[in-house]
């Protein structure tokens, strides 16, 4: 799969002196946000620094190792090798660039943590610590036999289901489906115009919409998690391209961000395992790899008497 950028990388070539010297006036201060207590530290960029310069700088102010630091910018995690320039920022007043610290030496086998910057109110972030804790008391997900996607219910540490998690890769029409819809993110689903890949934020993006609680829509968030229930086919290459046509949709999204990092991630791990000694871009992008990760909405769970797909359509008031 071939993911194409901007020649415009790292250091200008000879030949495209004209252009560094067009943005030398675009300088500009970026702000850092940490994302667990919204601190905020201002640092000076160009429009032509790598992401890789801005994590080294920001590593000299929070004494860490830029190994260890991850970037969002709009909710997409910046990538090393790219620029300022690829990710459009020129002329933003004040970008606003979020940051997450990790600790790169520790191996996790299982967790979960809000993705990027979305938005987690009180009650979600209380769920997801909740999550987490059984996980650790060995409570793993379980998957809905129902439906077309790939939905699992999390307990909390009484058993009980506090929450749904639908990864986005086992949409229906998705490259993981396990209900026996599989293609290719972006292929057109059962509704038109919604595309495989496209479901979890459209949920998040559903209850965000929701102004007052008017439609009670419950507490939702995108959130990645890690957990072995999820790495059945792990060492196998899963398929995850894009459908041609949706390319242009979907480039630079969160879709894409999932594809980069398991199809390098993954090529990397099969180098590896082939004896093959990687070099120290290889072994960075490897150890900062999200890899067997999973993408996907989390919503409260709420207790129900049946699906709604069981009842007739009378019953429900359209008005």
């Amino acid at each position: 799969m071939e993911i194409k950028t901007k020649k415009i990388n790292g250091d200008f070539p000879s030949h495209d002196r004209s252009y560094k010297k067009f943005y030398e006036s675009k300088n500009f201060v970026a702000r850092l946000i940490n994302m667990e207590d919204q601190s905020e530290r201002s640092i000076k960029i160009q429009p032509w620094n790598k992401v890789k310069e801005l994590k080294s700088k920001l590593s000299k102010f929070l004494g860490v190792q830029a190994i260890n630091i991850r970037l969002f910018y709009q909710n997409l995690e910046m990538r090393n090798s790219l620029n300022m320039l690829d990710y459009q920022i020129v002329d933003s007043s004040n970008p606003k660039i979020y940051f997450k610290l990790q600790n790169s030496s520790k191996k996790h086998d299982f967790g979960i943590w809000v993705y990027a910057a979305f938005p987690a109110n009180t009650k979600l972030k209380a769920i997801i610590s909740e999550i987490s804790k059984s996980f650790y008391n060995g409570l793993v997900p379980s998957m809905l036999m129902g439906g077309t996607s790939g939905t699992y219910n999390l307990k909390g540490l009484d058993k009980n289901v506090i929450a749904v998690f639908k990864p986005i890769d086992e949409e229906a029409f998705a490259p993981n489906n396990q209900k026996g819809y599989v293609e290719k993110f972006g292929h057109e689903s059962f509704r038109p115009g919604i595309l495989s890949g496209e479901g979890s934020i459209r949920e998040v993006a559903a209850y965000l919409l929701d102004k007052d609680n008017y439609f009670d829509i419950p507490e939702t968030t995108f959130v990645e998690i890690l957990h072995s229930t999820f790495t059945k086919n792990s060492n196998e290459m899963m398929n995850f391209d894009i459908e041609e046509k949706s390319l242009s949709k979907m480039k630079n999204s969160i879709v894409h961000n999932y594809i980069l990092d398991n199809f390098i991630a993954g090529k990397l791990i099969k180098k590896s395992e082939d004896k093959t000694t990687l070099n120290k871009d290889e072994d960075e992008v490897l150890s900062t790899a999200n890899f067997r990760k999973k993408y996907g909405s989390l919503q409260r769970f709420i207790k129900n008497t049946e699906v709604a797909a069981n009842f007739g359509s009378d019953l429900f008031d359209v008005r």
